[in-house]
């Protein structure tokens, strides 16, 4: 019986011999094991990383391509038909794999309304959201709501604020935007110089906006010396850039005589470039180049059909001309009752000429019955928009 016990017993001392073995190895070893440990470790932190990367880059990429799919059905790009429902669709699955850009353009349609009913609150919470992932266009338009009181108040301090921070990451719209402000001392103390700087910032980026501001700053000698040439010379920059404003403003030059000889076919022509770009005020002073003879042959059929583009664009200036052309039947049968409707279509846009044009035919009893109170009533309305 003891041989038994003892046979177990040094079989027992045996294997607890055994597992000591598996435990005490050399230095070199150990540090073999925790070498290998952690680089495992590493390579698992590394294929995670990696991983992760992957993925977002393949959520960044699908995020594009819902962007630029938007922007195809807005603007009518890559083959594709302007689509604006199918424009906010894009946007917003853009945005949900988010987007900062595509936050951002569904924040500029609730803002103009454009493919979606106009709603300011809306507008504004995506700008924030697009604007907190730092997209300076949302942080200029942010300001731009604020400076205009879009769906909040009127904000001058504030606007000045979400501009300045957009113009440090380099948004030449709200560089050109802060000149603005100093320009008209809105917010701030007025201060042309600090205005004409922010306009040069703003204009070495090749921003045509400030480009024309600087002109326009020149042309009437605000805060600066009078100096059409160098007015010209702004001018011609921005049309270099394909901008509209910037042509029909050589145009005006031109029809001007304002640093340059007077030349109505150069004005005619600046005009029409301006026009043939969408420009609702180039178009107009086409049509009174042909309402006069002005540079071109005097055509009052081709007149009335500038006007009416102009007129179709919202352009009331376009609209009273159309009335006048009624009026007096120039170009067309003289019919005062379609000079009054033009008359009150420009009217309802806050043009003080046709509020004055309608007090005058009441005044008169022209197309209407005579009416001394109601005339004296546009005549009191016009007179308050021209104070």
């Amino acid at each position: 019986m003891k041989r038994k016990v003892m046979i177990i017993l040094i079989a027992g001392i045996m294997a607890i011999g055994s597992l000591s073995g598996c435990v005490f190895t050399s230095n070199d070893e150990a540090e073999t094991y925790r070498h290998a440990a952690a680089e495992a470790a590493k390579q698992a932190e590394e294929d995670e990383t990696t991983k992760q990367e992957e993925e977002a880059a393949a959520k960044e990429a699908e995020a594009d391509e819902y962007y630029e799919a938007g922007r195809a059905y807005r603007d009518g790009l890559d083959g594709k038909e302007v689509d604006m429902e199918s424009a906010y669709t894009n946007f917003e699955k853009a945005a949900e794999l988010g987007h900062a850009g595509a936050m951002n353009e569904i924040g500029y349609m609730y803002d103009w309304g454009i493919g979606v009913e106009q709603d300011y609150e809306a507008a504004m919470e995506w700008y924030v959201k697009a604007a907190e992932l730092g997209s300076a266009s949302a942080m200029n338009n942010i300001g731009y709501m604020y400076d205009c009181g879009n769906g909040v108040e009127q904000d001058y301090e504030t606007a000045m604020e979400w501009y300045l921070k957009a113009a440090e990451l380099g948004n030449t719209y709200a560089m050109n935007n802060i000149g603005w402000l100093y320009n008209n001392g809105c917010g701030v103390e007025q201060d042309c110089e600090a205005a004409m700087e922010w306009y040069v910032k703003a204009a070495g980026l090749d921003d045509a906006d400030a480009m024309i501001n600087i002109g326009y700053m020149y042309r009437e000698g605000d805060g600066v010396k009078q100096d059409y040439a160098l007015a010209m010379e702004w001018y011609l920059k921005a049309a270099e850039l394909d901008d509209a404003t910037a042509m029909n403003n050589i145009g005006y030059m031109y029809d001007c005589g304002n640093g340059v000889e007077q030349d109505y076919e150069a004005a005619a022509e600046w005009y029409l470039k301006a026009a043939e770009l969408g420009d609702t005020a180039a178009m107009f002073n086409v049509g009174c180049m042909y309402a006069y003879g002005d540079g071109v042959e005097q055509d009052f059929e081709m007149a009335l059909e500038w006007y009416e583009k102009a007129a179709d664009l919202g352009n009331a200036n376009a609209m009273n001309n159309i009335g006048n052309m009624y009026y007096n039947g120039y170009g067309v049968e003289q019919d005062y009752e379609v000079a009054l409707e033009w008359y009150e279509k420009a009217a309802d846009l806050g043009f003080a000429n046709a509020m004055n044009n309608i007090g005058l035919m009441y005044d008169l009893g022209i197309g209407v019955e005579q009416d001394s109170e109601m005339a004296f009533e546009w005549y009191e309305k016009a007179a308050d928009l021209d104070n």
